[in-house]
């Protein structure tokens, strides 16, 4: 009987601590609140862009910009023209943004090299490689926007070497450029340069040097003459006027002389 009760009560010791434990009250957690879709978050400030980050390049890509660079740096003209022939085929595809800062800057140091990057060849410096600036403008001007206008203006600014110039006037047309001030102030100085040049140089004693100033005196005209019809209000800037004035008084051809005429009657506006 004893080992009996003694088994019993045990048994209840053993029970009774886990009957309590089981019957205490849990303790309530806290719900985590939740955000109200109505409201703004105020972890996000206000100016945070809604449109979404720029996307990483893909390997491609680095590997594609990464051969461009080396082709322009190249002291290879072929190398320098075969950079340029793929920026042209990309262009042709639609394959090429013109806010593409990596691709228009190799496009900005071809059109620029020898002028305002120097390169220096037994101790002096040299015009190097005008050809190839004169592709890289001309690729400029099919592809447009704002780098392709920004470096178009800078060769018109810098560059001595009347073809690479004239192509530049040419890429500013065909870009459909605004003719704003600092445009048209470019263009001034373009003009009143060539009127230096045909004062230098005697009537008498046209070279080789002046046919190539005559052309880019025609080429000029019709660059301004262009703006004129695609710009907004036209190219209306009183600079520009008496430097195109000027140049049709100066010693050049016959044939720039009419076309500046021809050009200051439409820019008068004469019905």
């Amino acid at each position: 009987m004893m080992p009996l009760v003694a088994g019993i009560l045990l048994f209840a010791a053993a029970v009774t601590p886990l009957t309590l434990i089981a019957e205490e009250p849990e303790t309530p957690q806290p719900e985590t609140p939740q955000p109200d879709a109505t409201q703004p978050d105020a972890t996000q400030p206000d100016w945070v862009p809604l449109h979404p980050p720029a996307v990483e390049p893909s390997h491609e890509r680095r590997v594609e910009v990464h051969i461009l660079r080396a082709g322009v740096n190249s002291p290879w003209a072929e190398h320098k023209m075969g950079a340029l022939g793929r920026i042209e085929q990309l262009q042709r595809l639609g394959e090429l943004d013109p806010l593409d800062r990596e691709i228009m800057a190799v496009l900005h140091y071809a059109a620029t090299e020898g002028v305002r990057h120097s390169v220096v060849e037994g101790g002096r410096s040299i015009d190097y490689f005008p050809e190839v600036r004169v592709r890289a403008v001309r690729v400029l001007g099919h592809v447009g926007g704002p780098y392709a206008r920004s470096t178009a203006l800078e060769v018109i600014r810098y560059d001595p070497e009347p073809l690479v110039l004239g192509e530049a006037t040419t890429a500013l047309a065909r870009m459909r450029a605004e003719a704003d001030r600092e445009l048209t102030a470019h263009l001034t100085d373009l003009v009143e340069r060539i009127r230096r040049a045909a004062l230098r140089q005697s009537v008498s004693d046209r070279t080789a040097g002046g046919a190539s100033d005559d052309r880019l005196a025609l080429t000029v005209l019709d660059a301004v003459d262009e703006l004129d019809r695609q710009s907004w209000g036209g190219v209306q800037d009183p600079a520009l006027f008496r430097a195109i004035v000027a140049l049709a008084q100066a010693p050049v051809s016959t044939r720039v002389q009419r076309r500046a005429l021809d050009l200051l009657e439409r820019l008068r506006r004469i019905p």
